[in-house]
């Protein structure tokens, strides 16, 4: 099994009450069930074709308010997929995708589009969209390495969220900058999960952050049995920490 180091500072100190959310593999997150209770905006920057952690967000908690932002997807993006997937109907194995099309256009009308901002996520961007009047921020980030131009905006802003699902590529070229907002952060870290698709010298990581985490464990537990492989088709990951 491949292994993933990680430094200490990123394991958690206990076993906390979390819940998936999300759909199976790539796309879920597990989260502290007192995150989601508490959360009245959700911010969700780099989403693609895959909302469903904002939809089973929403059905968790009726109040939350919901802001979505990527720089890739559009109606155009999915109107073009879904008349590719037509042309690719009768090849072997692509049923599955075809309907995923159709879904998607079904979704992005019935729940996307009155939440979405098509807009890129850099620093400028960022302090922007933070400056929402609205306290009890949960923040969904998946940027592909552009997560740590806004990590300093975080911080100035960290009395207003309530929690952070994270993914830091690049994650050992990174370790100092990491290091230094978990220790201004006044979050707990409450799960860590490495992401599968890189096999050979792994280095993406998910970190979970929440405010008032429920304790059920007095040890971090790993894997948690609701963990699932981001890539159904590669091996798991195991974690060394360093």
């Amino acid at each position: 099994m491949a292994k993933i180091k990680i430094p200490y500072f990123l394991k958690p100190n206990k076993n906390y009450e979390l819940i998936r959310v999300g759909k199976n593999n790539d796309g879920g997150y597990l989260v502290c069930t007192n995150s989601i209770k508490k959360s009245r905006f959700l911010l969700s920057m780099g989403i693609n074709d895959d909302w469903s952690f904002e939809r089973q967000f929403s059905l968790k908690n009726k109040y939350v308010k919901i802001k979505m932002y990527d720089q890739t997807l559009s109606f155009y993006f999915l109107i073009q997929r879904f008349f590719i997937e037509i042309l690719k109907l009768f090849l072997p194995g692509r049923i599955k995708k075809f309907n995923i099309s159709i879904k998607n256009l079904y979704e992005y009308f019935s729940f996307v589009r009155n939440k979405f901002v098509n807009k890129v996520i850099d620093k400028n961007n960022f302090k922007k969209i933070i400056q929402i009047k609205s306290k009890n921020i949960f923040l969904k980030i998946d940027i592909e390495g552009s997560e740590y131009e806004i990590l300093d905006t975080i911080i100035d802003n960290k009395n207003k969220i309530e929690a952070i699902a994270i993914e830091f590529h690049d994650l050992h070229k990174n370790i100092k900058k990491i290091e230094n907002f978990v220790k201004k952060l006044n979050l707990k870290i409450v799960h860590i999960h490495p992401n599968n698709f890189k096999q050979v010298n792994p280095d993406i990581l998910e970190v979970i952050f929440s405010r008032n985490p429920k304790v059920i464990g007095k040890n971090f537990l790993f894997p948690n049995n609701l963990d699932m492989k981001n890539d159904p088709r590669q091996k798991n990951l195991d974690i060394m920490f360093l």
